[in-house]
């Protein structure tokens, strides 16, 4: 039991000091940070696939999309932050659900604000009291009320993730590192939701630095998201 105990408050400890880097990172750092490159992760199963239709659609010039991998993401956290895209006027307000996996059993259903403006927003589980379990697969869902009148069905995208600490041989190389550099780390050793969060967190730090946006980019590229890719890009060089 004092094990358990020692190895969440590790963790705990890891999370603070990886905020405090991302807090003391400035476009003045000395080091430029490298592009993140995401690597996905092996899992040692087939594993579930999804496809760009599932993850974002398009209606007219209304977009929604969640910031999510084809295929399960690992998080370093077991109270991730979840991302995701909208554009265009919503008909309704979003729906963010979230189960385990394959089951009916309910983590998360909650209504959310609608947004005031295009771009990517972001859903904090910690601040719902929503905790996931190691080695678990969940699947969140955001979904909106149709906008045809003709149709009830609802326009819905979705993603999976699962938490999995990072292990001692991708934690030992944050060492020397400033917050900038950390997304390059977590992409490369396939924790996909840990590089969007860092990512989120450093643009709404920095909102006039254009490098940052361009990372988020060059990692929705590979999954791919189009749709934010291109509104990275538009907002990138309107700064």
């Amino acid at each position: 039991m004092g094990e358990r105990r020692g190895l969440r408050a590790g963790r705990r400890l890891l999370g603070g000091m990886l905020w405090m880097l991302l807090l003391g990172s400035t476009p003045a750092s000395a080091d430029e940070p490298a592009t993140p490159v995401y690597v996905p992760p092996l899992l040692g199963s087939a594993g579930v696939v999804v496809g760009a239709g599932s993850r974002g659609v398009s209606l007219g010039d209304l977009a929604l999309c969640a910031l999510a991998p084809d295929h399960v993401g690992l998080s370093s956290r077991a109270s991730p932050t979840l991302y995701w895209f909208s554009r265009g006027s919503l008909p309704g307000p979003p729906r963010l659900t979230l189960t385990t996996a394959g089951t009916d059993s309910v983590l998360l259903d909650t209504e959310l604000a609608i947004p005031a403006a295009n771009g990517v927003h972001r859903l904090v589980l910690a601040e719902h009291g929503v905790a996931l379990r190691e080695d678990v697969d969940y699947r969140w869902e955001l979904s909106l009320p149709s906008p045809r009148s003709t149709t009830d069905e609802a326009l819905t995208v979705s993603g999976y993730i699962r938490y999995r600490p990072v292990p001692p041989a991708v934690s030992a190389r944050f060492n020397g590192l400033n917050g900038a550099q950390l997304p390059a780390v977590y992409a490369g050793a396939g924790y996909w939701y840990d590089a969007v969060w860092l990512l989120s967190e450093l643009i709404r730090a920095h909102p006039d630095e254009p490098r940052f946006r361009e990372q988020r980019a060059a990692l929705l590229e590979t999954v791919p998201l189009p749709v934010v890719v291109a509104h990275d890009r538009a907002e990138r060089d309107f700064q």
